[in-house]
């Protein structure tokens, strides 16, 4: 659910071969590769497979640094600060989707629709969109303070808003367009760099709060978020330097519209999932205490290890998937993918389940987070769900029918919200995991519905 996972980034890989040789955890790679004739058919192809060995070694150690390190931080914050600052990061992570305007999406769509000039000149313009718009937004929010009033809503729970104030502005600028360039490293095939940004990523930025959090008095909150960012910042610059050099400095109308046409409706589609993905926080928050959501996000955390390992394998299956003009063979994929999926993650999150009964067990998580394991199993399943939800809504890009999107997001945000609401105030900590697996599972039973009438004109079904 947090940030649907920013919707799963394209990847397609060059030398994967090459770069599997190369990985630092080589041997994950070769029992991927090793198993990728069993797995041919179900999974979309051997080249998919092939390049998910390659690049899930070191994308699974940079996008589960939060999970992995998760003992330090709780050791080093209070419960109330921890429960605060992942409120506070779930909500950047959810805005950061909705302020690239989807963006990313037309990035996505149409690096490999144009070429040479047309491609640059593509990168420019949707980049200055991305720039403008997101300008406007920040500008016009701080001028008119409305950000004060949005607050008051989403935390009840008493905050110095006005100390955070502008470092969060600052870090939705930053998160926005390390996103940007993430989905360009990805789009370009830039396998290698995107691997080493997101390697210095880990190391700089967490090893630089670590540093901070245990050298520094004071307010956590304010700690992580400030050096979190700046550095993310610095490291961000030099790389952007790859990003510009592929562009012509030219606006061009056309495409602009074209892009526009892609992102807007994806916007409001996050804008919506926004409501679906937050609901539980934010009820939990309404009636629970920031010790509660403390609690429930370590577990959420844990959880999305289910997401990360799903998203590696997206993150190499859906350039492919957009690039096949077959629209036959992906519905034959997405239908043997269901299954494999179900049961490979199943057995992920039986295994997850037993790390965290450890973890508690040998006190390398504190026992006032023993709540996490009466929810835990909820949060594994509805993020299985998700997951084959996901492949489900790839539909709506391929077609770009965004537009269904969005109106399947609104429903499916009501139904989050108001689930939210019936079982959170008795049940609390369990109601926020009930809720979240009931919406997973009305959720994926729509998208599957949905996408299955839409495309049986093709003559194939499900």
């Amino acid at each position: 659910m947090p940030g649907l996972h920013l919707i799963l980034q394209s990847i397609p890989l060059r030398n994967s071969i090459e770069m599997t040789e190369k990985a630092p955890l080589k041997s994950i790679a070769s029992f991927f590769s090793s198993i990728s004739n069993l797995y041919d058919r179900a999974f979309g192809g051997r080249l998919v497979l092939r390049r998910f060995a390659s690049i899930l070694p070191v994308d699974l150690v940079v996008r589960a640094s939060g999970f992995i390190l998760l003992p330090l931080y709780v050791h080093l914050m209070p419960q109330n600060e921890f429960g605060l600052f992942t409120y506070i990061l779930a909500v950047i992570v959810s805005w950061t989707v909705v302020l690239n305007f989807g963006m990313y999406l037309a990035q996505t769509r149409l690096y490999h629709r144009y070429e040479g000039d047309e491609r640059a000149a593509a990168l420019f313009t949707i980049h200055i969109l991305v720039l403008g718009f997101l300008a406007l937004v920040l500008i016009f929010f701080f001028a008119s303070k409305l950000d004060f009033a949005i607050v008051q809503v989403l935390v009840s729970s008493p905050i110095s808003y006005e100390a955070y104030r502008m470092p969060l502005f600052f870090a939705v600028g930053v998160s926005v367009f390390s996103f940007m360039l993430y989905n360009f490293f990805a789009t370009s095939e830039r396998i290698k760099t995107y691997q080493i940004f997101s390697l210095l990523k880990l190391f700089v930025v967490h090893g630089g709060v670590l540093f901070a959090l245990i050298l520094s008095e004071g307010d956590t909150v304010m700690i992580r978020i400030k050096y979190a960012y700046i550095l993310e910042f610095i490291l961000l610059l030099p790389f952007a330097v790859i990003l510009v050099k592929e562009m012509k400095m030219q606006f061009k109308v056309a495409i602009a519209k074209r892009a526009l046409a892609i992102g807007l409706p994806a916007a409001v589609a996050a804008l919506v999932g926004f409501v679906y993905n937050f609901a539980d926080r934010f009820v939990l928050e309404k009636f629970g205490s920031l010790a509660d959501i403390a609690v429930y996000n370590l577990a959420l955390t844990i959880a999305s290890v289910i997401g990360i390992v799903f998203s590696s394998y997206q993150t190499v299956y859906l350039p492919l998937f957009l690039k096949e003009r077959e629209v036959q063979r992906n519905i034959r994929n997405t239908r043997a993918l269901v299954w494999k999926v179900s049961l490979s993650l199943g057995i992920l999150g039986a295994a997850i389940f037993l790390v965290a009964i450890v973890a508690l067990d040998l006190n390398i998580l504190d026992e006032q987070y023993n709540d996490i394991l009466i929810i835990l199993p909820m949060l594994l399943v509805g993020g299985i769900m998700q997951s084959i939800g996901h492949l489900f809504t790839n539909y709506f890009v391929y077609f770009e029918l965004m537009a269904r999107s969005t109106i399947m997001g609104v429903i499916l945000g009501a139904v989050s919200l108001g689930l939210n609401y019936l079982l959170v105030p008795s049940l609390h900590l369990v109601g926020t995991a009930l809720a979240y697996f009931l919406s997973s599972a009305v959720s994926v039973g729509a998208y599957a519905f949905l996408v299955t009438r839409m495309i049986r004109k093709t003559g194939v079904t499900l």
